[in-house]
């Protein structure tokens, strides 16, 4: 059905057949790559957006899979690809660090000229038209590797219309030189029609008029045979529905024969069936409303538990925030004026004598005092910091991420297109989710780099934390019940109806994707 062109039976049997198969023998693998098959179908007819949903459930399907980094991989370019073309810039990019990172457990995979080919056209919607091109030459390298002289031409096609783009028609016109021969090795009508016309329109540019007249004829002599083509086409068509329309004539004049022997026995079949019917649409709405009526129960007892997590947070930070003013304005002034006490009690001694080993011991507990002050004021700003509610969110989490630098760790932190008018709540789950993943990743990854990126565009919001330490296995049965906090950054992530994604080896370091939709 593919290579009829019957794009839309094709997904409709993956649909109805396939996919229900694989999940009924619990074969995610093959799940997964056919709602990736659906997705492509779909991204080929130009529906960018339901793509976008089967791309978004293979991910799901198959993330944290060590088995299928091969599948992932493809899965990462292609939903890539859907997101260039449906003008999704920064998922995209996302995307496509995803699949960079991905490939490096896979050198050798097939699919690195398509990763190859799908990059240099993100770098050509970003006018950056060298980088576009050190990507496309790497993919025509791999494509002519692998004898692929389809996926070459493919590529070649794609670098003439980027040079096209950056206005450089003489480049443009040597990497059409280089397509032509394997268009005219294969069949097809119309990729000849588009080459040739390419080359014409291209000679115009730079003057070759002559040139420019000869592709125009062997683009007008391609045309015109299309166009034949689908008038004999159409034709046989014609023809062919008028044969089946004839067939089923005569198949009706003997089934006329029979007709009238049969409606006596049809009638009482129906009396029976009507009652069957009944009978069936009776249980299927019994059936309808009990499983209705649990899976509300389900989804009230679901959102009364997300309810009450919610509001053991917000009582949690109304508590760190009294507890850190209380901190900060109470105890932190008191001690202030405990140490001025004894700075002035220590002067009046230096003054009056000369320096003893008790005005000395006097002198350390004021600095200890100072210590004290300090961590103090670290602990209340932990608790609550002032920064957050005052300064924003990117100098908050720039803060945080500076404060846990440790000689042996660095952390960087990158913000992009934040806003300062986000609303407190959402202000502290964001703040605390960094926060938290970036103790775990202290306390446990052995990292010696950690990246912070977060970023707003089209309407969602983005957080992105990566580490190069010992990496774990999201799958483990301890991790997913209660390793190393990902309990409460499941359940922040769910409150703002977010998308968590686990990107982690044993090995090779870990990556956390989460992605919330701004609503103002």
């Amino acid at each position: 059905m593919q290579r009829e062109g019957k794009a839309h039976e094709y997904v409709q049997v993956l649909i109805d057949r396939v996919i229900p198969m694989a999940k009924s023998i619990k074969d995610s693998t093959l799940w997964g790559n056919n709602l990736q098959n659906v997705a492509m179908a779909l991204m080929n007819l130009q529906e960018y957006s339901k793509a976008k949903l089967y791309y978004d459930h293979a991910l799901t399907l198959l993330q944290g899979r060590n088995d299928a980094f091969e599948q992932r991989f493809t899965l990462f370019v292609n939903a890539a690809r859907n997101a260039l073309l449906h003008q999704e810039h920064t998922r995209s990019r996302i995307l496509l660090d995803s699949a960079a990172h991905i490939s490096k457990s896979i050198p050798a995979s097939s699919y690195l000229p398509t990763y190859y080919s799908v990059e240099g056209s993100y770098w050509e919607k970003q006018q950056n038209f060298d980088r576009a091109h050190m990507y496309f030459e790497k993919a025509l390298a791999g494509a002519k590797e692998q004898n692929n002289s389809d996926m070459a031409a493919s590529i070649l096609f794609s670098q003439s219309a980027a040079f096209q783009t950056s206005n450089q028609p003489a480049a443009a016109m040597e990497k059409l030189r280089e397509l032509l021969p394997y268009v005219e090795k294969k069949p097809s009508l119309k990729n000849k029609q588009m080459v040739y016309y390419d080359l014409a329109t291209t000679a115009v540019k730079l003057g070759a008029y002559q040139e420019a007249v000869k592709w125009f004829e062997k683009h007008k002599i391609v045309l015109d045979t299309l166009l034949a083509d689908q008038g004999t086409a159409l034709t046989l068509e014609l023809e062919k529905k008028y044969q089946t329309s004839e067939k089923e004539n005569e198949l009706l004049r003997v089934k006329a024969a029979n007709q009238q022997q049969q409606l006596a026995i049809q009638r009482t079949r129906l009396l029976a069936g009507i009652f069957l019917l009944t009978t069936f649409v009776l249980g299927m709405l019994s059936l309808f409303w009990y499983i209705s009526f649990r899976n509300r129960k389900k989804l009230a007892a679901q959102r009364e538990k997300i309810n009450l997590f919610n509001a053991m947070l917000q009582g949690q930070e109304r508590e760190r925030s009294r507890i850190a003013r209380d901190l900060h304005d109470g105890l932190g002034g008191m001690l202030a004026g405990v140490k001025l006490k004894l700075s002035a009690v220590a002067n009046r001694e230096a003054k009056a004598q000369s320096p003893t080993y008790s005005s000395m011991d006097l002198y350390t507990i004021i600095n200890q005092m100072d210590d004290s002050v300090h961590e103090l004021r670290r602990i209340a700003r932990n608790m609550m910091p002032e920064s957050l509610l005052y300064m924003g969110l990117e100098v908050s989490l720039r803060d945080l991420c500076n404060a846990m630098n440790q000689p042996q760790l660095q952390i960087d932190f990158q913000a992009t297109n934040l806003q300062m008018d986000y609303n407190q709540s959402f202000l502290i789950a964001v703040y605390r989710i960094v926060q938290e993943l970036l103790t775990n990743a202290v306390k446990h990854s052995r990292a010696t780099q950690i990246w912070v990126q977060c970023s707003e565009a089209d309407h969602y919001f983005y957080i992105t934390v990566e580490d190069n330490g010992k990496g774990f296995d999201p799958c483990m049965e301890g991790i997913k019940q209660k390793g190393i906090g990902l309990s409460n950054i499941r359940n922040r992530v769910e409150i703002l109806n977010g998308h968590l994604e686990i990107d982690a080896t044993i090995g090779k370091g870990a990556s956390f994707h989460i992605q919330f939709e701004i609503t103002k």
